[in-house]
This record gives structure tokens, sequence and C-alpha cells, in this order.
């Protein structure tokens, strides 16, 4: 009876002690995954970026790998652009003789592909990864209400001064010439500020006029730097069509958010200081 006892008592310790160790390792294996947890997101959403574009890299690792990827985003968000502006892209592509004004007509509906342009772009240049494809169209649908509002406003008034400028050209009245064509370069240029910032902040159409116009005259000397991008790669895609369908419109982009990377974190900072 007494070794009944003692075996029945050894058993039910021993499992104790099982159990014991059990939890042990659950609990130790928990606070470990929860340490990985807690270093992966401490880091900067820029460290972690880089890591992930370097560890989803369609060609390995390393250096030339991580070009090679950046090449193929261009590339894919170009395309995704063409697709999206399909009547602008056909009327460039087929017309020898490329009229202004069927140009700014056109613009009018190419507001989010080149809204959902710079979010892709943004995303590459801060190293974060999220399909090229995914990326492009769902920004596309998001932005569309807001991205074809501007884009209207745009080339509607784009499409005014440009016929103004020809009929007081061709009536030799110089001053009202150069009046509209000054109008008309502004408003082609204010769009180098209105695009990004929509692009990166979700914000009300009156407050994104009002900040495209501020640093538009704040920051003159970035808007003509991005201008005078835009007018060289223009002019390369006109020497050599291939080039804007390979990569001109994405590169683009992609320099002018770098131009302006500046600008975009101080007006982040301004909204999280006014919350």
């Amino acid at each position: 009876m007494n070794n009944k006892i003692q075996k029945s008592y050894f058993n039910i310790h021993k499992y104790k002690i099982i159990h014991y160790y059990i939890y042990i390792g659950i609990r130790r294996l928990y606070n470990y995954i929860r340490h990985l947890k807690e270093k992966n997101t401490s880091k900067t959403p820029k460290q972690r970026g880089v890591i992930i574009l370097k560890n989803t890299s369609f060609f390995g690792t390393g250096r030339i790998s991580t070009i090679l990827s950046y090449i193929t985003f261009l590339f894919a968000s170009n395309l995704c652009f063409l697709l999206t502006t399909f009547p602008l892209t056909l009327y460039l592509l087929l017309s020898k003789n490329i009229d202004l004004k069927f140009v700014l007509l056109i613009w009018i509906i190419c507001g989010p592909a080149i809204t959902a342009l710079f979010i892709s772009n943004w995303k590459l240049l801060s190293g974060i990864n999220t399909g090229i494809f995914k990326t492009f169209f769902s920004s596309y649908l998001e932005n569309f209400k807001q991205s074809v509002l501007f884009s209207s406003m745009q080339g509607l008034l784009l499409f005014v001064c440009y016929m103004d400028m020809r009929f007081f050209l061709e009536k030799k009245t110089f001053v009202l010439y150069y009046i509209f064509l000054f109008l008309f370069v502004f408003i082609f240029a204010i769009g180098f500020y209105i695009y990004p910032i929509l692009s990166r902040f979700k914000i009300s159409s009156i407050n994104l006029i009002k900040l495209s116009f501020l640093y538009s005259i704040k920051k003159a000397p970035i808007l003509l730097a991005a201008l005078l991008l835009f007018i060289i790669v223009a002019y390369a895609s006109v020497k050599d069509s291939a080039l804007y369908i390979l990569f001109s419109v994405s590169v683009t982009c992609f320099l002018i958010l770098k131009l302006e990377k500046n600008i975009l974190t101080e007006i982040e900072v301004t909204f999280l200081d006014e919350k």
C-alpha cells in the first residue's frame, strides 16, 4: 500500500516538473519573439524599408541587384502610367506634329495616373517594397476623384492660357501675350507641388492649393529646378520615343521627389505640430 502511495506521489511530482519546464520553455520563446518584434519596430521606416527592399529584390542581394530592382521598378511604374493614360500615350507616339492644345485637353484625365506614379516612386525612394502594380493601381483608385479634379482644373486653365497666347501673338499684343505666358508656366509648374503633396498627405483640396501656392513662392528655386528637369527629359523623349516608353515619366517623378524631399518632410512636421 505504501509503495503504491509513493509511486503515485512520485508520478504526480514528475508530471508537475514536466509541465513546469514546458511552461518555462514557452515563456522564453514568447519573450524572444517579443524582443525580436520590438527590435524591428524600433528602427525607422527608412531602415525597415531598405531591409525589405534588399530582401525582396528580384535579382538577389547586393548593390548591383538593388540597382537592377530600381530599374525594374521604374520601368514597370512607367508602363503603368502609359497604360492608364492610353489616349495621351497613343497621341504622342502616333502624331508627327503634336498640337499642344490637344495634349492639354487629354491631360484632364491624367491626374490620377500622375498621383499614383508619385506615390509609387515615393515608396521606392523610401525603400518600401509593397509591389509595383498593387501600389500603383490601388493608389490610382484611392486618389481618383481628387486627382482628376486638379488635372481637370489645370488642363482647362492651361488650355485657356494657351489659346489666349496664340490670339494675342497674332494680334501682336505682346504685353498681354507675356502675361498669359507667365500664367501658363506658373499653372503648369505648380503641378510639381500639387501632385507630390497629394501623393503624401490626405488633405482638403483648398489646403492643397494654398500649400502648393505657398511653396511655389517660398521654394521657387526648387520649382524652377523641377521645371528645368521636366524640359530636359521632355526634349530627350521627343528626340527618342523609346525613352518616353521605357523610363522618362517615372524617372522625372522620382527625381522631382528627391528635389522636394525636404519640403515634404517640412510639411509633414508642420501638420504634426498643428495636430
